[in-house]
């Protein structure tokens, strides 16, 4: 995954940075806002209507269709925030802005329908043609949206609903390597995956149950659609471990685990590859990539980002056998 720290991701920062600046104006009585008595409305107008647009489309102007969706989404939701921080007996002008909010959120939900459609039927041409699944996905959305961490989030939400609507459509054959590897038989990985989809089936009903007259019914509405969410994500990765390999081929290795965004790496950066015995745990400069259990490769790196990376695979010692060959 590419930095976050990135002039594409720079308006992002700007709206949380401008976001906890506003709250905690509008919020407390300090000198910057004479001790309370100065509050309107009209700085966190200039900042919705001047700098946001100003700062996305300078940051984003190759791609004047990305800094118009940022614009417009950023916009709506600095006047959200504005709803609840601005003093009442300061919003002139704001309950128009409210009302204005609906009809900007209904055209950016409209145009990002016609972009999803677009992306449905290129997917589905895709599969016809038994292409690369992840390539089905990926190729599209960066056609029309462009190579940033809003993208990267949208493949995977993609891939998740594709897992867990078209599992059939996904052949594993049709992604790219030579030679395939899994890690779904690992420490009983897959297995693990259910017993979480059993826990969340048998739960569910009685926790909405129970919150429903003990809590209140919004609240059991929402934490069950919070759950049933995380089950459409442990379906969606039980069978994405199945169907997502590790493959190699001739310059790549390429690591796809459950419905993670696929990672590339070139056998010229590969310094070692062994067998891991050992417990690792969360660093900045390795990846893991291993549902149970202690992963059982370990590969050391040169020219990356990343030190080393961790796999659990169902049969390491074939992997290391075979990757060995091709270093």
């Amino acid at each position: 995954m590419q930095s976050l720290f990135t002039k594409r991701n720079i308006p992002l920062f700007f709206l949380f940075f401008i976001s906890i600046f506003w709250s905690y104006y509008y919020t407390h009585d300090i000198w910057f806002n004479d001790y309370g008595q100065s509050k309107d409305e009209l700085w966190l107008m200039i900042d919705i209507f001047i700098t946001i647009p100003l700062v996305c489309f300078y940051f984003l102007g190759n791609n004047c269709k990305q800094a118009l969706i940022k614009a417009l989404v950023y916009m709506g939701l600095l006047v959200l925030l504005g709803s609840f921080i601005i003093p009442t007996q300061q919003k002139h002008f704001w309950s128009y802005l409210e009302n204005m909010r609906y009809i900007g959120i209904v055209l950016v939900a409209l145009f990002e329908t016609f972009i999803i459609s677009t992306v449905i039927i290129a997917m589905k041409s895709a599969f016809k043609n038994n292409k690369d699944p992840d390539l089905v996905i990926s190729e599209p959305l960066e056609r029309i949206m462009g190579q940033s961490i809003t993208t990267q989030l949208m493949q995977f939400d993609i891939r998740l609903w594709t897992f867990v609507l078209f599992p059939s459509k996904i052949n594993s054959d049709n992604y790219m390597g030579e030679q395939h590897f899994y890690g779904d038989l690992k420490d009983g990985a897959q297995s693990f995956l259910k017993g979480f989809v059993f826990v969340i089936l048998f739960q569910m009903p009685i926790m909405h149950v129970l919150l429903h007259f003990i809590w209140s019914p919004q609240a059991a509405n929402i934490i069950t659609g919070l759950t049933l969410f995380s089950l459409a994500y442990f379906i969606a990765e039980y069978r994405a471990l199945t169907k997502r390999p590790i493959s190699l081929d001739n310059e790549y290795l390429i690591i796809r685990y459950g419905l993670s965004n696929p990672l590339s790496i070139k056998l010229a950066d590969i310094q070692t590859v062994k067998l891991n015995t050992k417990t690792i745990y969360r660093n900045t400069k390795i990846k893991r990539y291993n549902l149970a259990g202690i992963p059982n490769i370990e590969i050391s790196l040169k020219n990356n980002k990343f030190e080393k990376v961790y796999l659990g695979l169902n049969n390491p010692s074939e992997f290391i056998e075979v990757l060995t060959q091709q270093l």
